[in-house]
């Protein structure tokens, strides 16, 4: 299989309207973020624009710390697609694209991280995308919980 076709797919429901996910997906600063420290990031650095780069270090429980990548598109508020390489992309620059469809009151999140080495990298992938997707949905879960007490 080439490298093209090793994919790690993630998707999940989100109780939040699609711009709000995309915000929190491109802005560490935005209080959903999955990149906050609060879910053990140590230092996100986004400049989100078309071309723009990113840094983030994630802390425990991630074995690898150090991702990079830049923006390739950004269409508000229902796509954003950027690479993304690290040691588990044995330093190779792959491709994540994530897709926001509204459903009911909220957001599908869907996604597709593609170029990934092998099928071992593709599973760590979808377990690591998996709880960073779920720290977004818990973002807002506990913002609505908030707002409620």
């Amino acid at each position: 299989m080439t490298r093209r076709g090793v994919v790690a797919s993630v998707s999940r429901e989100i109780a939040a309207r699609p711009r709000q996910v995309f915000q929190a997906w491109v802005d560490p600063k935005h209080p959903a973020s999955p990149w906050s420290a609060r879910n053990g990031i140590r230092l996100a650095i986004v400049n989100p624009a078309v071309g723009g780069l990113f840094y983030i270090n994630m802390g425990p429980p991630m074995p690898l710390p150090t991702h990079f990548g830049r923006f390739l598109r950004l269409d508000t508020p229902y796509l954003i697609e950027h690479t993304w390489a690290s040691e588990g992309t044995l330093g190779a620059e792959t491709r994540v694209r994530v897709t926001l469809k509204p459903k009911g009151k909220g957001t599908l999140l869907s996604l597709r991280h593609k170029g990934l080495p092998d099928a071992e990298s593709a599973r760590a992938h979808e377990e690591g995308w998996g709880m960073i997707v779920g720290w977004l949905a818990d973002g807002f879960t506990s913002r609505r919980r908030g707002a409620k007490s």
